[in-house]
């Protein structure tokens, strides 16, 4: 994770607002099994959901997320990926964590019980596409705010998810970046 800059003021708020740039990426199984929607895009050995590790002198610190973009080196793909990003404040979030509802291309369907306690927050959709040259293509979120609370360890897990049908690249990188503000 990156932070940018200390800010002193903004829209009001007390000095001590810093902005941050995190970035975390997931490279994808060697495989081209295609996501319907709902299906958890993950590392290829992951055992939790992506996580993004503020420090722990932001334990318990409120974020606000104003952007949100995912960049994927599969540029030559006919059909590009829609997802969308949900914010957890544990690694757990699924019955005791188990491996298996974690693993990339499984159907992310925690229940009530099993969230509501945990979830921080969604970007329901990336939406939009551009190209960067022919390797890569990105899908950023800049018109929704996410507000999060990080955990006692100053970190947020991410589970990222298909809104589409998607065929993915053998082994595809995707590269998720944060931008915002750690508010304290």
């Amino acid at each position: 994770m990156t932070l940018l800059a200390e800010l002193t003021y903004r829209s009001g708020l007390k000095s001590g607002v810093v902005a941050f740039k995190a970035v975390n990426s997931i490279t994808r199984p060697g495989n081209t099994t295609a996501y319907t929607v709902g299906d958890l895009i993950n590392d290829t050995s992951a055992t939790t959901l992506l996580q993004f590790d503020f420090g722990t002198e932001n334990a318990n610190a409120v974020i606000e997320i104003n952007t949100t973009t995912l960049i994927s080196d599969n540029g030559s793909a006919t059909t590009k990926l829609d997802a969308a990003v949900w914010f957890f404040n544990t690694s757990t979030i699924l019955s005791g964590g188990a491996v298996s509802q974690v693993t990339d291309n499984s159907p992310f369907i925690p229940s009530m019980a099993q969230v509501s306690s945990k979830i921080e927050g969604v970007a329901e959709s990336l939406g939009t596409t551009g190209s960067i040259g022919t390797t890569c293509y990105s899908i950023s979120n800049s018109e929704k705010q996410v507000i999060c609370k990080l955990d006692s360890n100053g970190k947020i897990w991410v589970a990222l998810t298909a809104n589409n049908a998607y065929p993915p690249a053998n082994g595809e990188v995707l590269r998720l970046t944060l931008k915002g503000y750690i508010l304290g």
